[in-house]
This record gives C-alpha cells, sequence and structure tokens, in this order.
C-alpha cells in the first residue's frame, strides 16, 4: 500500500500586477526612473508590489519581439529557473504563480506559438517535453483525490440522497463557481432530500442496503462504530451507495493519489496544477486583481533642442548658422494608467481668459466651442431648422 503523504494546502490568489506591468515597462531601468513609488507598489495596481525578478523578466519578454527565437528560448529558461517549488518561494527572488500562468498563456496563443512547441517538447508529445512548466497541468487532474483537500462528498448515511453540506460535484467545480450557485444547489438538494424523507435522522437508523427483512440497524450502528465493515454479517454496500466501509476504501485509495501527480510532474508543475485546482475568480480573497485610473507623476524624459549664441558674422565666416544643441531633459508629468495627461471634472471646469474683446473673452478649452470659437458667446441663429 502507498505510504501516506501530507500535502500542504497553499492559498491561491492573484493581482493585476504583471498584467499592468506589461503595459508600463519597457526596460528594468525605464521603469525605476519613470515612476518613483514606496515599497515598489505596482502603478495603478492595488494590492500588487513588484520585485526584481518581475521587472527583469517583463524586460526579457519584451526583448522576445525584437530578438526573435534566440532571445525566446532564453526566456523561456529563464521563466522555467524562476518558477517557485515550494509555496512561500514566490516571496523570495521567484515568480508568482499566475504570473508564470501568465507568460505561459501568451506564448503559446501568439506570434510564437510554433517556436514555443519545439522549444518546450509540447508540440511532440506529452512524454518529450523538456520544460517542467510547460507540463500539462489541468485542474481536473486527480479528481478522485479530493478528500485531502476536504471535497463534501462524504456522507455519513447510506440513503442515496446526500445531505445539505454535499454538492455531489468534484471539489475543483464546487470551488470555482459563484456562492449563490452553490446556495442554490443546497436548497434544491434539501427540497429533493424532502420529497424522500422528511427526517434524515430517522432514514439513517431505518435504512441500510441490506434486504428489508435483514435490516439489523442496532447491529449494524455498533458494528459501523469500528472499522465499517460488520464481522458478524460482511454483507455490506456497494460502491455506488457511500456508506462507511466504502467511504474508508475510497479514502484509502485517495491518500496518495496527489502524492502520485506531484512526483510525476515535479515541483514547478505541482504549483501550477495546485493554483489552478484551489483558485476561485468569483473569490473577493482569492481574485484580488483590481485597479485604478488615477493621477500618478510619471518622470518622462523630452529633447530640448537649443542654438549657440554666434555672431552673425561668425556664420557668414562659416557658410552656416549657429550650432544645433540637442539636450535631454527631464520633467514630471501627472498622467493616467495610459500614459495620456489626467483628465478629470475639476480640469473640464478650467476657462482660459484672454485680453481680447477688453478681457472678456473666456475660453472652455475642454469644449468645441472653447477650441474653435472667438470666446464670444455665440447668440442661438433664430433661421436654425426652418426650410424657407
Amino acid at each position: 500500500m502507498h505510504e501516506n503523504k501530507t500535502i500542504s494546502r497553499p492559498w491561491a490568489n492573484f493581482t493585476k500586477k504583471v498584467e499592468i506591468l506589461r503595459a508600463l515597462v519597457r526596460t528594468e531601468a525605464q521603469f525605476t526612473n519613470e515612476f518613483e513609488l514606496p515599497d515598489k507598489s505596482v502603478p495603478f495596481c492595488i494590492n500588487g508590489t513588484y520585485k526584481d525578478i518581475d521587472l527583469k523578466l517583463m524586460e526579457e519578454f519584451k526583448k522576445v519581439f525584437s530578438l526573435g527565437t534566440n532571445q525566446l528560448e532564453e526566456f523561456i529558461d529563464a521563466l522555467n529557473e524562476a518558477a517557485p517549488k515550494e509555496p512561500g518561494e514566490e516571496h523570495g527572488d521567484k515568480l508568482d504563480v499566475y504570473s508564470i500562468l501568465y507568460y505561459i498563456h501568451l506564448l503559446e496563443h501568439g506570434p510564437y506559438t510554433g517556436a514555443t512547441g519545439a522549444i518546450t517538447g509540447t508540440s511532440y508529445g506529452v512524454e518529450n517535453i523538456t520544460v517542467d512548466i510547460f507540463k500539462p497541468t489541468p485542474d481536473i487532474m486527480g479528481v478522485n483525490g479530493d478528500t485531502l483537500w476536504g471535497a463534501p462528498w462524504k456522507t455519513n448515511s447510506s440513503i442515496p440522497v446526500f445531505s445539505v453540506g454535499s454538492y455531489d460535484i468534484p471539489g475543483e467545480t464546487a470551488g470555482k463557481v459563484p456562492r449563490i450557485l452553490l446556495d442554490l444547489l443546497g436548497r434544491a438538494k434539501r427540497d429533493t432530500q424532502w420529497i424522500f424523507n422528511y427526517n434524515t435522522g430517522s432514514a439513517v437508523n431505518s435504512d441500510n442496503t441490506l434486504p428489508f427483512i435483514d435490516k439489523k440497524n442496532p447491529q449494524r450502528r455498533e458494528d459501523e462504530m469500528g472499522e465499517g465493515r460488520s464481522k458478524v454479517n460482511p454483507a455490506h454496500g456497494n460502491l455506488m451507495v457511500k456508506d462507511i466501509e466504502k467511504i474508508q476504501i475510497h479514502k484509502d485509495a485517495a491518500d496518495g493519489i496527489l502524492y502520485e501527480i506531484k512526483r510525476y510532474l515535479g515541483d514547478k508543475a505541482f504549483r501550477l496544477y495546485v493554483f489552478k485546482k484551489l483558485i476561485n475568480y468569483f473569490s473577493p480573497e482569492q481574485n484580488r486583481a483590481a485597479s485604478v485610473n488615477d493621477e500618478l507623476k510619471r518622470t518622462l524624459n523630452y529633447m530640448e533642442q537649443t542654438f549657440s549664441e554666434e555672431e552673425e558674422e561668425d556664420c557668414k565666416k562659416k557658410g552656416a548658422g549657429p550650432e544645433e544643441i540637442l539636450k535631454i531633459q527631464e520633467t514630471e508629468v501627472g498622467t493616467d494608467m495610459f500614459g495620456q495627461t489626467f483628465d478629470s471634472v475639476k480640469r473640464r471646469e478650467f476657462e482660459l481668459q484672454t485680453k481680447g474683446n477688453n478681457g472678456k473673452n473666456k475660453f472652455k478649452l475642454y469644449t468645441i466651442k472653447g477650441q474653435l470659437g472667438s470666446g464670444i458667446e455665440v447668440k442661438e441663429d433664430p433661421m436654425e431648422g426652418c426650410d424657407g
């Protein structure tokens, strides 16, 4: 029998960090110069903080689309190296699991899909995959080992209609739907059970899988308090009815399933598998992906053009105008998430007043009239809309 191994249960969650960094990072140096944020918080991202490895991998990813397949191979190696093996490693110099899955999705569904398959071996079959994180890790894998994750299929009764706490569906499914659907399913099961028997407790004491003439309920209850199988009468249910004996048989079989999956996938792919198995995108505790389009100060570079101060006579002697001088300057600009000058209701209320018309001209620059008009209030045309 397989040696029982305990698999620790990490909590799966994610933010919008990697998606926002993809939009903002060209190079690591550019990003750190442009954004000076405390505690390395990701711009415009709620709950997100970045590490040096996040910026480094994003820069390497951006290079792929300029340098080609050689850079792609280097990036895949770096991505596999940055994948965590154990829970908690993503808090060190490793990427978080969601970022790993995000990069894998982009590579497998982008212009380098074929090249990615050739480099990782996925194009040649599962047995030929050479990069651990690209091994297939569907969350339904090992569904019969759900007992290790606290799946609610267990019931203490042999009645065919389960109790309210059970959903008759795999833990992967129950853990990936909104709570309202689970509540509706539980209500439907409760109503159905009421039709069969209005008293669940009496069903536990008055029903089992033996013929009606052979119930012996007091003896059955006493025997099942032990190991499950009755030594007096071993005739005892079947795989379709979850009595105590069969529950124990399933549990014995399930104990080693996840351990065998981990041994097959390896530590890195197993971490991706566990994330897929536990994540619920409808759970606010796990889905922390939120952003805010607020104003943020950014240090931007611009080119300044000046000309040397030379006398006209000197320019005539050398046959050229003043010498052109180009300098790179820095300035702070408040922008939104998309790099545009931050817009707001307050900014739209701004009015520009000029000296024309004795200082009475006012231009509302965020309106068509203010941008194209003279600043003088335009009177309504009394003939507008008339056919004649």
